[in-house]
Order: structure tokens, then C-alpha cells, then sequence
């Protein structure tokens, strides 16, 4: 059943509704093949119903949630694949300083990293505050995001990736764990880990960047740290808690593009839809 499996987690990310429909009438001895035909069509009326909302937000390059407005800029490289786009969520650096100081952030993340293949989606924090991309509603938020890429750039579900720099690395430790069943890798840049639930990403791959003089807020320290706990977890659950960490001794901040292999690397993983276990701390 792995392939209705792929079908109904594409299903739930557009409504759990849905999902609880198609996981009902697959309880009355359907056949594969009716299985997997009950949730394409309800997969597809979910994308119909999404596609006025989201050929909206793309035309003002915004999208709002209640009365928190994130608006985005998109870059497509590359050919499409046959199974569809990969996806890559780039989270911009500032933080709690004036909106300038943010914009010009989002303006830098924007030329940063550069992809092979798939769609460069870099938003702009809704708020001008030191947890722009981990406080309410940033999960709302992109789970939008993520439902109209897939409508309107052809996005498969299972190549999407997230990562960020500074206060976007900062969101990223709190993103990756708290929606994992999203992601397919996800990759931190110069961040600090507070309290993100590590546990979480025993189906994530991970990987993280610091530079040995970045001090602030103990963010070299605290990243080496969290490696040295995914190494252990790797060795507890071998096969699971797949991750790189690189400390680049004699950079500061600004670790001059040394960051960017992460594109690659990232590209090379898939979203495991149906893992063999996981592990669920709430944070």
C-alpha cells in the first residue's frame, strides 16, 4: 500500500478531513488500485479548491493568515522533473531590529543560494521580531505555502526542503522538529537551537553550519553541542537521525557562501511518507 500511503500524506496536506475519508474507505477491502484511484480523485478536488486562493496570493506575492500578511518572492531553476518541482523554503535573517534592517535581509536571502533544480521560495516574516520564524502562525503559514506551490508551480510533496540563516536559522531548529512529516531535509545556517525538540527529527535529515568565531549567543558552542547529540542519536537508531554538522573554525557570522553545499545535499533526500517509527515531543 506504499503508494496509496504517498496519496493520502499528499491528501493530508491539504486536509485531514480528506485523509480521514480516504483511511475509512480503505477499511472496506478496497483494492489497491481503487485505493489509489479514490485518493487521486479526492487529491485532485482538494487542488481545485485550493487554486483560486492560491492564484490570488501569487498574484499579490503575498499570503495572509487572519490578519498576518507574508509576502514572498519565487525563482524557478531548472526543468521540471516527471514526479514534479523540489521546493526549497529559504527563511531570511534580522530579527527584533527595525523592518529596514529585516528588508534588507530578506533582500540578501533572495540572491544566496542558488539550485539546480526546483523553486527558491523566500518570504519575508510577517513580524520584526527575534522568533520571526518560530511564533504563531509561522506553521499555518507555510503549510499554505507548501499547499499552493504544489497547485500553482507543480511541487512534489516529497522533495520540500526548508532552511535559513541567523534568526531564518534560529526558525529552522524550530521548524524542522515541529513539522516533520513536511519535510524532506532541512538545513541551519548560523542559528541557535533554544529549545527545539531534537528527538523529532529521527526522519529528518539535518544538517547545520556555524562559524568557530560566531559567539554570540553561544551559537558555535550550541551547535557543536547539538551535532554531538545527533551523533549519539545516530548511533542509538542506526539508519535514522541523518545529519552533518560543520564548525568552521576561523569564521565568524558570516561564513562567506562556505554554507551553500547544503543545496546538494539537501536535493538528495526524499521525504520518508511512511517511516517504520517516530519519535513526538510537543513543544
Amino acid at each position: 500500500m506504499t503508494k496509496t500511503y504517498f496519496d493520502l500524506k499528499t491528501c493530508a496536506i491539504f486536509s485531514l478531513v480528506t485523509l480521514f475519508t480516504i483511511s475509512t474507505l480503505a477499511q472496506t477491502n478496497l483494492s489497491r488500485k481503487k485505493a489509489d484511484q479514490i485518493a487521486a480523485a479526492e487529491l485532485q478536488t482538494q487542488m481545485e479548491l485550493q487554486k483560486p486562493k492560491a492564484e490570488a496570493e501569487w498574484a499579490a506575492h503575498q499570503i495572509q493568515y487572519k490578519n498576518f500578511i507574508m509576502k514572498f518572492t519565487t525563482q524557478i531553476f531548472g526543468d521540471k522533473p516527471a514526479g514534479g518541482r523540489s521546493l526549497y523554503i529559504s527563511l531570511h535573517g534580522g530579527g527584533g531590529t527595525a523592518p529596514r534592517v529585516n528588508d534588507q535581509q530578506w533582500e540578501n536571502q533572495k540572491k544566496l543560494y542558488k539550485l539546480k533544480e526546483g523553486v527558491y521560495f523566500v518570504p519575508r516574516s510577517p513580524v520584526d521580531a527575534w522568533n520571526m520564524w518560530h511564533d504563531y502562525p509561522m506553521d499555518e503559514l507555510l503549510t499554505e505555502v507548501i499547499k499552493s506551490e504544489i497547485v500553482m508551480d507543480d511541487v512534489n510533496p516529497d522533495k520540500v526542503y526548508v532552511m535559513g540563516y541567523s534568526a531564518g536559522g534560529d526558525g529552522v531548529f524550530q521548524l524542522a522538529p515541529r513539522l516533520p512529516d513536511y519535510w524532506a531535509a532541512a538545513s541551519m545556517m548560523a542559528g541557535h537551537p533554544g529549545d527545539a525538540q531534537i528527538l523529532n527529527l529521527k526522519n529528518v535529515p539535518f544538517m547545520a553550519f556555524v562559524g568557530g568565531k560566531d559567539a554570540a549567543y553561544h551559537r558555535n558552542e550550541l551547535v557543536a553541542q547539538w551535532g554531538k547529540r545527533l551523533d549519539s542519536l545516530q548511533q542509538v537508531y542506526p539508519g535514522n537521525f541523518t545529519h552533518e554538522t560543520h564548525v568552521y573554525p576561523d569564521m565568524p557570522h558570516w561564513m562567506n557562501r562556505k554554507d551553500t553545499i547544503a543545496v546538494p545535499w539537501l536535493a538528495s533526500y526524499t521525504r520518508n511518507t511512511l517511516p517504520k517509527d517516530v519519535i513526538w515531543i510537543r513543544g
